[in-house]
């Protein structure tokens, strides 16, 4: 019996804390505004240069707009950067990252001046009206100078070859000239010395090995008289 009862008292006290837990998440789930609806933020210019400028825009809401704040990326979460709230009264609060180049345009937007590597990061937006709360958010690139962007096609350029290129290979032609005429009269002049020295010799010195010196009358001696 006492199991029973035990056991009976136990499944209450169950259903009991079930309940309180179900209650409680239709509290937390109602807390968070059911009617939030995400919105399509854009780059104005898209592609913005260190140094520029560019403007975060939000979609535009026909509804009654009560407050606006922009909150920056980062490795730790969101952090806010500037608060524009509209009612009761009209007050622009400035946050954690606000630097003083930040400040609001029409429509909530986020525009941000001279632009540094820094604030390269996703931006977000939380826009409250009286019947609903907007959310959007957009990743904002910063290029530096030496890249260039374009959204039309590229058309190839005619190759120009350049001064140094030129008067580079203008010399490298002089310089083979210059040899070949140089080997060409080395190579004719060590023929001509050749043919030079074969035509300079004479037959009388030369001769060969085992033939006779012939004989003029020019080098024989007196003719012994007879006996």
């Amino acid at each position: 019996m006492w199991a029973l009862s035990s056991g009976c008292g136990t499944s209450w006290l169950s259903l009991f804390l079930a309940a309180q837990i179900l209650i409680s998440c239709f509290f937390v789930a109602h807390s968070q505004d059911p009617t939030a609806v995400n919105i399509t933020v854009v780059l104005l210019p898209e592609h913005p240069k260190v140094g520029g400028s560019v403007t975060i825009t939000p979609e535009t809401t026909k509804r009654d707009v009560t407050s606006c704040l922009w909150l920056k990326g980062s490795e730790q979460g969101y952090n806010r950067v500037i608060l524009n709230e509209f009612k009761p009264d009209s007050k622009v609060t400035n946050a954690d990252q606000y630097n003083g180049r930040q400040s609001f345009k029409e429509n909530c937007a986020l525009h941000i001046t001279k632009l540094d590597v820094e604030d390269q990061a996703s931006y977000k937006i939380i826009r409250n009206t009286t019947s609903e709360t907007e959310t959007g958010e957009v990743f904002l690139l910063i290029l530096r100078d030496s890249k260039v962007v374009t959204t039309t096609p590229h058309k190839p350029e005619p190759r120009v070859m350049a001064v140094g290129t030129m008067a580079g290979i203008i010399v490298g032609c002089l310089v083979g000239s210059v040899l070949i005429v140089a080997l060409i009269t080395y190579q004719t002049m060590k023929q001509s010395e050749s043919f030079g020295s074969g035509e300079g010799r004479s037959p009388h010195t030369t001769s060969k090995p085992g033939s006779q010196q012939r004989l003029s009358i020019h080098n024989l001696g007196p003719v012994p008289a007879p006996q």
